[in-house]
């Protein structure tokens, strides 16, 4: 019985997802960085180290959920270039272009004034995930705030999100104000934290929730913590926001991946676009 589950279990794909505005996607201080860890988490399997995730799905947003937001953002095509250049090196990783497929699924047959109000939300791509893909574990990768958000209730069809997924979440620590059991080889943390009470609580919430009492004893972390902390030790404060602000080319190459640096310059997006090259 038990080969029988072992077996079963390898035969289901495992994916993570992450989510993006890519504008443009950071390097190893912050999007590649945690990409590159998610992919190299393992697990114990049949007495061996396996790789938690067959794949990373990286997905950039079409359009934003906020006008705010949504108004300032490059074109989905320079975004979805950026972030296939930043992440192809990264194994098991995949750049989807899915929120674009949805909105041209949404929208066919619609003028462009019906058109601007089809927004697309986290619920609709899992929507989308499900019907191609209803064999393969999904687990969404959030920040900590976002994660804080989606269960506060914020986001459209919150509790959707999370059923779609089973209560798998990882939460990637940025700020550090969590302590935990850190290791060089980045792996799975399922550690509470001794500064925020209330994240603590929302986890220990979710994992109640989420995961039957047959498997908490279970070797597969995933399964017997859904919702986990994942500390990503390369992470700095770098932003998005600062990077296209600046021309300086140290601080770019330093930020970003080289490739990314050279794309941004040479289709002279966000201050490059003035076409003043005094500060290169």
């Amino acid at each position: 019985m038990e080969n029988s589950k072992n077996q079963e279990e390898k035969n289901v794909r495992s994916v993570c997802i992450f989510g993006l505005s890519g504008d443009p996607p950071t390097g190893n201080g912050g999007h590649m960085g945690i990409v590159s860890s998610i992919s190299s988490m393992t697990k114990k399997f049949e007495e061996r180290e396996v790789f938690c995730f067959h794949e990373v799905r990286v997905i950039p947003v079409f359009r934003h959920m906020f006008a705010s937001k949504r108004n300032n953002l490059s074109t989905f095509d320079n975004r979805l270039e950026m972030c296939k250049l930043t992440f192809h090196d990264i194994p098991r990783v995949v750049v989807s272009s899915l929120e674009r497929e949805i909105f041209e699924d949404l929208t066919e047959g619609k003028s462009d004034q019906e058109k601007m109000g089809v927004r697309i939300g986290t619920a609709d791509v899992f929507d989308a995930l499900k019907k191609k893909e209803p064999e393969t574990k999904f687990t969404l990768a959030l920040g900590l705030d976002t994660f804080m958000n989606l269960t506060d209730g914020k986001w459209r069809r919150w509790k959707d999100v999370i059923s779609h997924v089973d209560g798998r979440i990882l939460v990637i620590q940025r700020d550090f104000s969590l302590v935990v059991d850190a290791s060089a080889s980045t792996q799975l943390k399922t550690v509470h934290s001794r500064t925020d009470a209330e994240v603590s609580e929302r986890i220990e919430i979710l994992n109640e929730e989420w995961c039957p009492h047959h498997q908490r004893e279970s070797t597969d972390k995933i399964e017997a913590h859904p919702v986990n902390f994942i500390r990503v030790p390369s992470l700095t404060s770098i932003s998005s926001t600062a990077i296209r602000l600046t021309k300086d080319i140290s601080f770019l190459n330093s930020s970003l991946k080289p490739s990314v640096v050279e794309y941004i310059v040479a289709k002279q997006l966000y201050v490059f676009s003035e076409d003043d090259e005094s500060n290169l």
